[in-house]
């Protein structure tokens, strides 16, 4: 009977051991709301008019207090009224063109990202309120057609341009932002995240300048690749509970 409790006293010292190592490993599962505003060849006419939603839901694996893994999936919209390049707009029949143009979109997103937090941060901590955190991400996106694509006013673009078509591309998001602890299972989280997309087609304006240049080689230079290619900038507001809390071996960590 003594060896039977010694046993187990030395596996339960083990088991406290391993929880103290892992410093509270955490799942959070929750959900966000953001606001949408696509970076591309248009300019314009108000950049707050033409804010847009994206919602979705997102799940984060917490190694750590320093580092976390999240996953998301979410639905967003983009709209924009303005101008493009009056060159480009009388490339059409409409030689008197001043480049109104207008595009109304949605897409799909799934991705994941790695977040560091400046400050250690875990939801349950009582003593760790609020940290700021940085990341880096890789996102799938996935624009359908929806018969509102370019609604071009008084004039007609190239067909090489004109037209709506779907897209499928990636894009890396850099994120910034700051983390609030609000209960012992409740975290919410406010983020800017600008994020560069490896397509120039999200507004329905494919690399206008290297159509631009191939029709007037003396006078235009098409932009390369890296160069031509539309930006996301969104405000997310996400909020998440905590749905695994790892060990409780330590009660001096809360």
């Amino acid at each position: 009977m003594i060896r039977i409790r010694g046993l187990i006293l030395l596996l339960g010292m083990l088991w406290m051991g391993s929880c103290i190592g892992q410093n509270k490993n955490t799942i959070d599962v929750g959900g966000f709301l953001s606001t949408n505003y696509l970076l591309g060849d248009v300019n314009s006419n108000s950049i707050f008019s033409a804010q847009r939603p994206k919602f979705g839901i997102a799940a984060r694996y917490n190694m750590k207090d320093r580092y976390t893994l999240q996953g998301h999936f979410g639905v967003g919209f983009l709209y924009d009224q303005g101008t493009i390049d009056p060159n480009i707009a009388r490339m059409g029949l409409d030689n008197t063109s001043t480049g109104a143009y207008e595009y109304n979109r949605y897409y799909y997103e799934i991705g994941a990202s790695w977040d560091f937090n400046w400050k250690p941060f875990v939801v349950e901590s009582r003593f760790n309120h609020f940290t700021f955190f940085t990341g880096l991400g890789f996102n799938f996106l996935y624009f359908p057609e929806n018969g509102h694509g370019p609604q071009n006013v008084g004039y007609v673009f190239s067909p090489a341009i004109d037209g709506e078509q779907s897209v499928f591309t990636v894009g890396v998001p850099f994120k910034l932002g700051g983390k609030w602890r609000l209960s012992n299972y409740r975290s919410i989280s406010v983020s800017f995240i600008a994020q560069k997309l490896f397509s120039d087609a999200a507004d329905n304006i494919d690399d206008p300048y290297k159509i631009l240049s191939e029709a007037y080689p003396t006078s235009f230079k098409a932009n390369d690749a890296l160069h031509n290619n539309d930006w996301i900038f969104e405000l997310k507001v996400s909020l998440f509970f905590q749905v695994y809390h790892g060990c409780r071996a330590c009660p001096g960590f809360n």
